[in-house]
């Protein structure tokens, strides 16, 4: 059996997932875990119970495709390869993390990584939110909500598997911000601060107006 990761059937195979909460972006640079390959990654968070129809559609085709995916790397089904624990599959049950935006008994979340293209990422508009862009990691952050066009992939390297590789992106909403992040807008707003001078008045702290000399 081959020895690197593979992409299944065809590289251009490609799926759309339901609606997530981005969880641990890094699509704008590379990063690595536990010092392996550096990778563009994202964790996705999905609620199935509150998916459309459309997106339980969605959510079928890559359960469908990853079991494709299994038969034809593993030559057995992804219920035959789940029965030994050490085969790694990419879903994960939101209870098992206790990270900001985990702990819901409800939610799934799973990771998607690519270690060569960094993914394209488009708003609403289809307007592309890109790193040359110095607002751009302000953009598209911890807690807002996407969707990402995904590939589902065998692995047998150091160990064996099922894992969704990500290839790009779309934001759909913005949400409350797992970094804790504020501007300084939302932190102070417009409200005067009593007993300071915004320097719009005609005179300043020391009651010299414009016209005196402070000198005289």
């Amino acid at each position: 059996m081959a020895t690197t990761a593979i992409t299944a059937l065809q590289k251009g195979t490609r799926l759309l997932t339901p609606k997530f909460r981005v969880s641990f972006p890094q699509v704008f640079e590379k990063s690595s875990y536990n010092n392996g390959t550096l990778r563009y990654s994202v964790t996705g968070l999905f609620f199935p119970a509150d998916f459309s129809e459309k997106d339980k559609a969605k959510w079928t085709a890559i359960k469908v495709r990853l079991n494709e995916v299994c038969k034809e790397f593993f030559k057995k089904d992804l219920k035959t390869m789940k029965e030994d624990r050490s085969f790694k599959i990419p879903f994960h049950k939101g209870s098992d993390k206790t990270y900001q935006g985990y702990g819901d008994p409800n939610m799934v979340y799973f990771s998607m990584a690519n270690s060569m293209k960094r993914p394209e990422i488009v708003d609403l508009k289809g307007l592309k939110i890109t790193a040359d862009n110095s607002d751009s990691p302000e953009e598209f952050y911890a807690g807002c909500w996407a969707r990402a066009s995904v590939n589902p992939y065998a692995f047998d390297n150091i160990g064996k598997g099922l894992a969704i590789g990500l290839v790009n992106l779309k934001k759909l909403a913005d949400g409350d911000r797992f970094d804790g992040f504020t501007s300084a807008e939302d932190d102070f707003g417009s409200e005067p601060e009593e007993g300071f001078d915004t320097g719009d008045d005609d005179e300043d702290f020391d009651g010299v107006g414009d016209n005196d000399d402070p000198t005289a």
